[in-house]
């Protein structure tokens, strides 16, 4: 429903049956999701259908016999061509010299099929198909042409077309009446660039609800009519509503004049308006967008179309920025195109997650969608305790992506869980060759909040292991503090069962909650990461502090401490002081494809090697990315 026009009939309050047209769109601000459908008046165009109907079976007919040489011989039916003074006259002389010679030029060889075409005639318009006759399946040697008068059905037909591009209640244009004008404006003049402001009312919904529609519709009808005095009206501007409370007006300007423009909407437009004893004060939110075409691009129809869509959607992007900041105006920026992002991306992940091959995803298997990994190292001696699997996205459409916006798109639509189990089959596959090979380090799969408190995850880890002949020691996942609290003794109770199967848990970015030794002692934990902002700043009396405070918790539940982020030798030798056991970061390893894992794994290297193994460059990165 979301996105498409669908025609249905209600029933007003009079007992009457109206058709009306619903439509329901949908927008993103961050983790949360609008939506907000509009109903059309569709009995304007049901009146003009209705009429457009009744001329067709009214409509004058005629027929006429053509001999081989283009004669008139006869004439049947009524109207202007159904008269018999039209008896030996030239076919010329009634249809025109281009028809008659397609006519005689199709009729010179064997028999075709029925010849149709429009034409004027005499200020009448016509629809005419002409058959060929061949008696006996021979040569043609006639034609029967008949016509039908359509003059009243393209009058009705254009009638119904600008019921379909003019709003009934504001008397501007509607979206398709919009996107017809602006296709104009763009195909004849390309080089030129094409501004958009949409103004969108809120509360709309609301205003019906406590007032009735009437009064809505006045408040409407009222805001109309302000935006229409403001128009210059000189350089080709169109104005339309185009959603329930949503106004857009296209037009050649630059862009100071747009936002000047914008502006002085905004102002008027949030003045009070007075309605049957009401007052309303109007609340607003506008954007605008440019579509500035590049050198040398000719009027290309179909370009147009496009770029008139992706114009009037990118000024509703600037609407919901504008509201989502708390601004009146607000111009179209790439980096406020959640909706577009998000729905790319959940689109791609959909189809990255359709079909498993060999463990695999099918953009695995092209190198976009992709584990690398990240080692865990003791830190007295350097060598690898466990390997962590850290998801990596490049999308042909948005490039290189953080894993971050990658789970929070498919919690978003519904793939947090698919994609976590694509995450583990992948990672459990690859530590299968490192088993295999009698490196036994277990690899760290984060479990994102959905998966945690997911009973199912019970059966599918266990399925994993047994399939890729791994024991449960295998495996440690990894949990936030966030996660777990979103329903904290359902996550206790999944992550018990699995961690009874063998499987270890540990407590991730560990610091940036609010976890308690109590509320910690409740969950089934075998070992805590420290986040990485804690050891920034261990030269720091704070986080000197943090990080004794996190060992001692540590200790208090018999489990190890890793921390995570350390990047330089100092770093290490104050961890190693003050008893860290365990450590990331790019001091020891930067994540890294299997094979580079596998070279690590083989000689279980010191921080020297394992660095040089990497043969990672760059400066540095997040290397505690899920």
């Amino acid at each position: 429903m979301v996105g498409r026009r669908l025609e249905v009939v209600a029933l007003a309050k009079d007992g009457e049956r109206v058709p009306v047209e619903l439509s329901v769109t949908r927008s993103d601000s961050g983790r949360r999701t609008r939506y907000s459908g509009s109903i059309r008046d569709l009995r304007p165009q049901a009146r003009v259908q209705a009429g457009l109907d009744s001329v067709l079976s009214h409509a004058t007919v005629a027929v006429l016999e053509v001999d081989r040489a283009g004669v008139v011989r006869r004439t049947e039916g009524r109207g202007l061509l159904g008269g018999a003074d039209l008896v030996g006259t030239g076919l010329d002389t009634v249809l025109g010299p281009a028809v008659t010679e397609r006519l005689l030029h199709a009729g010179s060889g064997p028999p075709t099929d029925p010849v149709r075409f429009d034409l004027d005639l005499l200020g009448q318009a016509w629809r005419a198909s002409a058959v060929p006759v061949s008696p006996a399946g021979g040569e043609v040697t006639g034609w029967v042409v008949s016509l039908i008068d359509i003059t009243d059905v393209r009058t009705a037909q254009a009638q119904l077309e600008q019921a379909h591009r003019t709003d009934p209640l504001t008397g501007l244009l509607s979206r398709s009446g919009l996107e017809h004008e602006v296709e104009a404006l763009v195909a004849a003049a390309p080089g030129r660039a094409l501004r958009v402001t949409t103004l969108r009312l809120h509360g709309l919904g609301e205003t019906n609800e406590s007032f009735g529609h009437e009064v809505g519709d006045e408040l409407l009808r009222v805001s109309a009519g302000r935006v229409r005095s403001l128009l210059p009206g000189n350089d080709g501007e169109v104005l339309a509503r185009v959603d329930a409370g949503q106004f857009s007006v296209v037009g050649y300007a630059d862009q100071s004049v747009t936002r000047g423009w914008a502006h002085a909407a905004e102002r008027l437009l949030t003045r009070p308006v007075r309605v049957r004893a009401v007052t309303l004060v109007p609340r607003l939110s506008v954007g605008t967008a440019a579509y500035d075409p590049r050198p040398g691009e000719g009027p290309v129809p179909e370009r147009a179309v496009t770029a008139v869509a992706e114009l009037l959607r990118r000024a509703e992007v600037a609407v919901h920025a504008a509201r989502r900041a708390g601004q009146p105006v607000r111009e179209y920026a790439a980096a406020d195109d959640v909706v577009a992002r998000r729905l790319v991306l959940a689109s791609n992940l959909r189809e990255a997650l359709s079909t498993p091959v060999d463990g695999r995803s099918p953009l695995d298997l092209d190198g976009r969608l992709r584990l690398e990994y990240q080692s865990v190292h003791a830190l007295d001696d350097g060598r690898v305790v466990s390997v962590e699997a850290l998801l990596r996205w490049t999308d042909d459409d948005l490039g290189a992506l953080s894993p971050v916006e990658v789970v929070d798109v498919a919690e978003g639509a519904g793939l947090a869980v698919a994609l976590g189990e694509h995450v583990m089959a992948r990672a459990l596959h690859d530590a299968a060759t490192w088993w295999g090979r009698g490196r036994e380090v277990p690899v760290m799969v984060n479990l994102s909040a959905l998966q945690v408190c997911e009973p199912s995850l019970v059966g599918s880890v266990a399925g994993l292991l047994a399939r890729n002949g791994l024991p449960g020691r295998a495996l440690v996942v990894e949990v936030t503090e966030t996660a777990v609290l979103q329903d904290a003794p359902m996550a206790a109770t999944v992550l018990q069962q699995v961690r009874s199967g063998g499987v270890r848990v540990y407590l991730d970015d560990f610091g940036t909650g609010w976890s308690t030794l109590e509320r910690m002692s409740d969950l089934p934990l075998d070992g805590i990461k420290l986040d990485r902002g804690f050891v920034t700043r261990i030269a720091s009396l704070a986080g000197s502090a943090a990080v004794h405070s996190s060992l001692a918790l540590a200790r208090a539940l018999g489990v190890p401490l890793v921390v995570e982020g350390v990047e330089t030798q100092a770093q290490a030798e104050a961890l190693l002081a003050v008893g860290v056991e365990r450590v990331q970061g790019f001091r020891y390893a930067r994540p890294a494809r299997l094979e580079v894992v596998l070279d690590r794994l083989r000689g279980s290297g010191t921080p020297h090697e394992a660095s040089a193994q990497d043969g990672s460059a760059g400066p540095p990165e997040r290397s505690d990315t899920p």
